[in-house]
Order: C-alpha cells, then sequence, then structure tokens
C-alpha cells in the first residue's frame, strides 16, 4: 500500500497536478489563495480533533496544530534542557511540603480584544479546565484541593485556588510531582468571555469559539469555515514579537493525508506535523520528491493503544466478554505487535508496557512481548468467550497506514477464532469515544511525560478512561496508590520502583493493551522557512515554540 502511495506521488509531482491528486483546498477559496501566494505569509495546515467546520478547537480539549499555541498563553513553557520560560507568570514558588504553589502574573498583559490580563483569569482557567467535560488535560489538576467537587458535583468555585492581587495561591490535596508540568500545558482562557458560561458549553459556545479571543503571540484575523483562517502578528504582545507577520492556516480535511502531503511535496506548505504527518515512509518520500523539506525526528513517549470497553454502550449492544481479564489478555497475545511497528516504519517499536523501552524507567525484567495465538485460543476457552459473536473495533485515524493496521489486527483476531468488524468513527469524536461508547474496542493514542502520569492518563481512577474501562475499587488499590507513592517523591530510584511495579500491574489488567510506540515527526520547507530546530528537543505541549525566532526567507 505504502509503495503505491508512493508511486502516486511521484506520478502526481511529475503531471503537476497536486490540485486534482489532492482533492479539495489544493484551490483554496479566493483570499485564502491570494494570501498563500504571498512571500510574507507563513503557511500551516489547520486540523481539530472536532473539525474546523464551524468553531475553533479549545486548547483544553485538544492541540492538533499550531492555532491554539499561537493565539493563547501559558503560565510558562520549557526550553529543550528543561529550564523554565516565564510567559504569564513572572514568577512561582513551591512549599517545602510540596503542597502550596504560588504564581505571580506578569503585569502589562492584555486580551486581543484590549481588557487587562488579571490573575481572575488564571484562577477561572483552573477551574475551567477541570468543570469542563470536553477537557482533555484535567488529570494534572485533579489534586488540587476541591478539584473532585468541580469534576463530581458541577462545583461552581474550586476552594484549593485563591487570589491576592497579582498572586494565584494554589493548595493541593496531595504532593504530585508533575503539577509544575500540568501547568505548563494550561492555556488561558479569558473570565470575562467566558464566565457566565455553562461548564459543559465552555469548549462549545459560538458566541466566543467563532473567533475566540487571546493573549498569544497572534490574533485571529480572518476566517473561512471550514477551510481556512489567517492570523496576525499580535501588535499588543506582551513578550518578543513573532519573527512572521502573517500566517495562512488551510483545511485539508477533505482531500484528507493525501491532500496535506501533496502540498507539502509542492511547496505549498511550510511547515507540518501532526496524525496525519507522523509516518515516516510518507515523509520520507516527501523529502525525496522535494529535497527542500527537512523531516525532524524526535523521541517520543506517544504510543497506540487498544481500549477495551468494559463498561457500557449507547446502543446497549457492548460485548460483556470484555469485562473478562482473560479474555483482554488473549486479544493482547494475539495482535502481532511487531507487524504493526513494521507497517509504521523505522520510528515504530512493539510494546509490552506502557513505556517506551527506551525509557530509563522501563521494567526490564517483564518478559518482552511475543505474538502467541495457541496461548490466546487456550485462554479464550478457559474464559468461556462467545466466538459466534462479532466484536467491534472503533478507530479515528484517516491515515492508509493506520487503515492497514486495523485491517491487520482483525487479521490476528481472526487467526484466534475471534470474528471482528471495524469502523471508523467520524463527527465528535469527544461524544463518540466517551459518552456513546459504541465500540467493544478501540484503537487510540495517548502521551505522557512519565510512568506516573502515563498510568494515571490510562488506567488510574479519575483519569480519561474511567467511565469505559474496568472496576474502580480494583484500579485504586492497582495504580492509584502507586501514584500518589510516585507523585510524592522525586527521588529517581524511588519513583523507579513504583514505575516497575504499575508496568507489572498494567500487564496483569489489561485494560489498555498497548501496541507501538512512534516517535513524532515535524517537517518544514527550508527554501522558505528558518526555525530554530532544537526546540523540537522537548514535548510539544510544554514546549516554547519561540515563534520570535521563526523566519520567511
Amino acid at each position: 500500500m505504502k509503495k503505491v502511495l508512493a508511486f502516486m506521488l511521484i506520478l502526481c509531482l511529475a503531471l503537476g497536478v497536486f490540485a486534482g491528486c489532492g482533492g479539495q483546498n489544493q484551490e483554496t477559496t479566493d483570499n485564502g489563495g491570494e494570501q498563500a501566494a504571498e512571500d510574507n505569509v507563513l503557511r500551516l495546515m489547520w486540523d481539530a480533533q472536532m473539525g474546523t467546520d464551524t468553531i475553533f478547537e479549545s486548547p483544553w480539549r485538544d492541540l492538533q496544530c499550531l492555532y491554539p499555541y499561537m493565539v493563547f498563553d501559558s503560565l510558562f513553557s520549557y526550553e529543550a534542557d528543561g529550564t523554565i520560560v516565564y510567559k504569564l507568570a513572572e514568577s512561582h514558588t513551591v512549599s517545602a511540603d510540596g503542597l502550596v504553589y504560588t504564581f505571580t502574573i506578569r503585569d502589562g498583559v492584555t486580551w486581543s480584544d484590549g481588557e487587562p490580563l488579571t490573575a481572575e483569569d488564571i484562577a477561572f482557567t483552573f477551574w475551567g479546565v477541570l468543570a469542563d467535560p470536553y477537557s482533555s488535560y484535567k488529570s494534572g489538576f485533579t489534586y488540587i484541593e476541591g478539584a473532585q467537587e468541580v469534576v463530581d458535583n458541577g462545583s461552581e468555585t474550586l476552594s484549593g485556588v485563591s487570589v491576592e492581587g497579582n498572586v494565584v495561591t494554589v493548595k493541593l490535596s496531595s504532593p504530585y510531582s508533575m503539577f509544575v508540568s500540568s501547568v505548563a500545558k494550561m492555556y488561558i482562557l479569558p473570565e470575562h468571555l467566558l464566565g457566565e458560561v455553562p461548564a459543559e458549553e465552555l469548549s462549545t459556545t459560538e458566541s466566543y469559539w467563532k473567533k475566540p479571543v487571546g493573549c498569544g503571540a497572534y490574533v485571529i484575523d480572518e476566517v473561512s469555515f471550514p477551510d481556512y483562517c489567517t492570523l496576525v502578528r499580535n501588535e499588543n504582545y506582551w513578550g518578543p514579537a513573532a519573527g512572521i507577520e502573517k500566517v495562512l492556516l488551510t483545511s485539508y480535511a477533505t482531500g484528507g493525508n493525501d491532500a496535506a502531503t501533496n502540498a507539502m511535496i509542492a511547496g505549498e506548505l511550510d511547515f507540518a506535523y501532526g496524525r496525519e504527518m507522523d509516518n515516516i515512509e510518507t515523509a520520507t518520500s516527501i523529502s525525496t520528491m522535494n529535497p527542500d523539506v527537512k523531516v525532524l525526528e524526535m523521541t517520543s513517549n506517544y504510543q497506540r493503544q487498544i481500549l477495551f470497553n468494559c463498561v457500557e454502550s449507547a446502543d446497549g449492544k457492548l460485548n460483556p466478554d470484555m469485562q473478562k481479564t482473560e479474555v483482554r489478555q488473549a486479544i493482547n497475545m494475539l495482535i502481532d505487535k511487531q507487524a504493526i511497528a513494521e507497517i509504521y516504519g523505522t520510528n515504530a517499536a512493539p510494546l509490552t508496557t506502557h513505556l517506551n523501552p527506551d525509557s530509563p524507567m522501563y521494567n526490564t525484567e517483564i518478559p518482552v512481548f511475543e505474538r502467541d495465538v495457541e496461548g490466546a485460543k487456550a485462554l479464550l476457552e478457559e474464559a468461556g468467550f462467545d466466538f459466534d459473536r462479532t466484536v467491534r473495533i472503533a478507530y479515528y485515524y484517516t491515515d492508509q497506514t493506520s487503515i492497514d493496521v486495523i485491517d491487520l489486527i482483525v487479521q490476528n483476531l481472526a487467526e484466534g477464532g475471534i470474528k471482528a468488524e471495524s469502523f471508523l468513527l467520524s463527527g465528535d469524536l469527544a461524544q463518540l469515544i466517551y459518552v456513546d461508547r459504541n465500540y467493544d474496542m478501540i484503537f487510540c493514542g495517548e502521551a505522557a511525560d512519565d510512568p506516573g502520569q502515563m498510568y494515571f492518563y490510562l488506567l488510574g481512577v479519575g483519569g480519561y478512561f474511567d467511565d469505559i474501562i474496568v472496576d474502580k475499587e480494583v484500579r485504586e488499590e492497582m495504580f492509584n496508590r502507586l501514584i500518589d507513592e510516585y507523585n510524592a517523591t522525586t527521588d529517581f530510584e524511588a519513583q523507579k520502583v513504583i514505575a516497575w511495579q504499575l508496568q507489572e500491574n498494567g500487564v496483569e489488567l489489561c485494560a489498555v493493551a498497548p501496541v507501538v510506540t512512534i516517535n513524532k515527526l515535524a517537517m518544514y520547507n527550508t527554501a522558505r522557512l528558518e526555525v530554530p530546530e532544537e526546540i523540537f528537543e522537548i514535548d510539544w505541549s510544554t514546549r516554547d515554540w519561540r515563534f520570535e525566532d521563526w523566519k520567511l526567507k
């Protein structure tokens, strides 16, 4: 399949018909096309988990393209060497017991509508990230006093956060060693525009998200849903001015991965990253056909996995066999992870636990995963698995590589006697994945900063999949107790011992089956763009993007 794709790309290049191969968006609307032709415009992809049809995506919900990093700002970010770069905060302190954090907010910052940024905006954001049902980044803030009252009971106040002047004080109920890193991922939103919005509409209210107000290096200029939007340099930005005056973000949703790939080859995009561009063979093909494109590969803790729905589905058709540990273990044993890693290419590796084998905290005593069809069949028989019932596998990646992987997983299960069917989720993914849950298994992705965070996200009570996977009391003992111990210490060796136990428990419970880890890719057109490459040595969500150092040639 990949060889066919590479051939088609070469053919398209030779014939000069990228618009025809890519479908929509290679001939943008008139104004978008004119701006793309300007030499002083940075040309990027516009991508969002929920699509670009009617509103912009909240940075609390997902970060699929550069728009949120450009329009909004955080309290601080990180350099590649781990140095904190203060942004909306000018300093912070942590108490000796690790329970009290104070953030002194920078003076003189204004929102793009002219209103001043206040400490109350920061307090509102701490509350909003927890209150918003669509927020994907709330787990790191559940350690704040009063967090569960907000998450579980809809409290309109967060008792652990207080404001005095330009200082925000945050009190935790228990130490959390990754709290500062979590705060670095938190993009601040304006209370004066969202403070009266119901919690369930914080990510969806059109009055704000049609053209959101931020305090980042850029402001939104023109919007043409669902095709493109333009940004211009924020002349009132508190920090160093962005190096490039204008930005055009174009959606390639209709043409899909081929359209974006063709645009990169044709020199119509200056920079690209994300789920559509993380295939190493596609990236290599692009750089081969356009030598000006440079591919950057970054070691990542990102993984693809199988999540088992063990609780319920809106359509009432959930397969009850997913509740059986032996069935989940058997399905994991049937998956040919090595073959899947080879499909993704040289930037992927098969997984045994939820940690990259290159991690210093990887448990080397756990036997490396080996596919075992006969062993899986025996487990299924022992568990009384219903071989007459079809297992439903959902996925939401639209690139051909992921489709090939899904097809292989269906084939893998068939070799163990399991009938399976796959289907693409399309639309509001948050609703489909977390609320409707009309699937038995879903192929999805996850990333985290460290082992404690990863296992909390995936398996902890209060994590992302809390209402989807097995018994909370069991997970409280197997994961949350250990995660609390992990977060309460900064001693590496003590954390490593706990990380090893978390990995053992994860393999045993198998509520989420790790499949492959994939190093992240980014690419840019060196003929048009200069970027500080060292920024790509650190995680995307906490990175200081240093837009002041981005230059067009």
